[in-house]
């Protein structure tokens, strides 16, 4: 069984190291318009994954096809295209099979298969669709909500071993309504499912009032935190904790204007959690970086549109962040819609940024040499590293813990694939025997 105190001890270690370091900034090193393109005028909801095998980056968004009759805001299809590790887009794409229309989605990529969640319909529920790496359906499963939640702005993250699948409920307003109003006082329906898309617990509905359109969550020494904002009227973005079994302990303030939270990461003892700020119709993307207890130590504006003030000028909503982590880049997916008061035209754009991350170290870093390519990283049931450039000759894997313990070694010549079910939460080295080949895994 794996022991809490070990991983409590290893998270201790990462707080006091950080704390003695410089804290973690980002640095811009290049910007992405994603659309329009040949393919797609719109792009809404934008997402960005990486296939470490393939060493290639995937896109996806809400899309309208090029030549659409349809009205603004009506969108088609599920777009992907493919693009080189230098984000050169490399001419592949096509959209996700299996859907009906387009719209409001979240997404997370699991090993090489992604989990695709959106509106089923035609009732209000959700679809929960499993594709592999070629986009190709392995499953599908229609997700029954209560009679009182919104199947809109859909929370799903993998965390804790699990899918956690969220939906707004509030028996005050059933179900809520869209566009949103300043009256709701809802809660958080939860479901959680393995990644064969079986149900691993009873869903529930779960404490602490909170708007959960667009929220994030993540678990992290024994604990949930559920990154979303209280209201409508403050747009206080807090996050919420609660236990394993998820019972509600507190919450802790992030920041004082912060919606749309579906961007949040933990990485090398800090939170990276990018949101929207500004009028739920206009205004900017926020990236910020906050300690192992929710301390803010780092605040990056991704963009920077001014705040339009008079009937008929001319600004732009940049909406609905995601995070991916390659190293120590962090690549932050948005849309871009432009707003001419009063009316925002439903022309959402998809952009990506890339920032450098200085001031730690990222444990999950693969050597700059790139030898060994190491997935998944954080891994919980297995992992497999191979090497890059195979000469033929037999190479022995050693992998200690923290304390030096040897608990994995073999000799292997391209490829291993590693069981690690019933290895202990935290962070392990791994080193080719006679060479300087070295890096970290963490299991969670």
């Amino acid at each position: 069984m794996r022991k809490n105190y070990f991983y409590s001890a290893l998270l201790a270690l990462i707080s006091f190291t950080s704390v003695l370091g410089q804290a973690p900034s980002l640095t811009l090193l290049n910007s992405y318009s994603l659309t329009p393109n040949a393919t797609d005028t719109i792009g809404a909801f934008a997402r960005i994954y990486y296939h470490q095998p393939r060493n290639k980056f995937y896109t996806i968004y809400a899309a309208r096809q090029a030549g659409s009759a349809s009205p603004a805001g009506v969108l088609s299809n599920f777009a992907w295209r493919e693009y080189n590790a230098s984000m050169v887009y490399t001419g592949n794409h096509g959209s996700l099979p299996g859907q009906t229309g387009a719209g409001d989605f979240a997404m997370v990529m699991v090993d090489s298969n992604y989990y695709h969640l959106t509106l089923a319909s035609p009732t209000a529920n959700y679809k929960l669709t499993k594709y592999d790496d070629d986009f190709n359906i392995l499953s599908s499963k229609t997700i029954t909500l209560n009679s009182c939640s919104s199947n809109i702005d859909q929370l799903l993250n993998y965390t804790n071993g699990r899918l956690i699948i969220g939906a707004m409920n509030d028996a005050g307003v059933c179900p809520p309504v869209n566009p949103p109003s300043l009256s709701l006082a809802p809660l958080s329906e939860i479901h959680q499912y393995d990644l064969n898309l079986n149900s691993v617990a009873t869903p529930t509905i779960i404490s602490q009032t909170k708007i959960t359109w667009g929220s994030s969550m993540i678990f992290n020494a024994g604990n949930y935190y559920e990154v979303t904002m209280e209201n409508f009227n403050t747009r206080d973005l807090y996050a919420y904790k609660y236990d394993a079994n998820f019972t509600y302990i507190n919450k802790t303030l992030l920041h004082n204007d912060g919606q749309w939270s579906q961007g949040v990461i933990w990485n090398a003892g800090y939170y990276y959690v990018a949101h929207h700020t500004g009028e739920h119709n206009e205004g900017n993307v926020l990236i910020g970086i906050y300690d192992n207890n929710w301390n803010i130590v780092n605040t990056t504006t991704v963009t920077n549109f001014a705040v339009p003030t008079t009937t008929g000028s001319t600004s732009y909503n940049c909406n609905r962040p995601f995070l991916t982590l390659v190293g120590n880049k962090l690549y932050v997916s948005y849309d871009i819609e432009k707003y001419v008061v009063p009316v925002n035209k439903k022309d959402w754009q998809a952009a990506v940024k890339v920032y450098q991350i200085s001031g730690i170290t990222n444990i999950n870093e693969i050597e700059s040499a790139r030898q060994l390519l190491v997935y998944p990283n954080p891994a919980s049931e297995k992992i497999t590293l191979k090497t890059t450039a195979p000469t033929g000759e037999n190479e022995v894997l050693t992998i200690t813990d923290l304390l030096g313990r040897i608990v994995f070694e073999s000799s292997f010549t391209n490829e291993i694939n590693i069981n690690t079910a019933s290895w202990d939460k935290g962070v392990y080295t791994y080193q080719l025997k006679n060479k300087t080949v070295k890096g970290k895994i963490i299991i969670e």
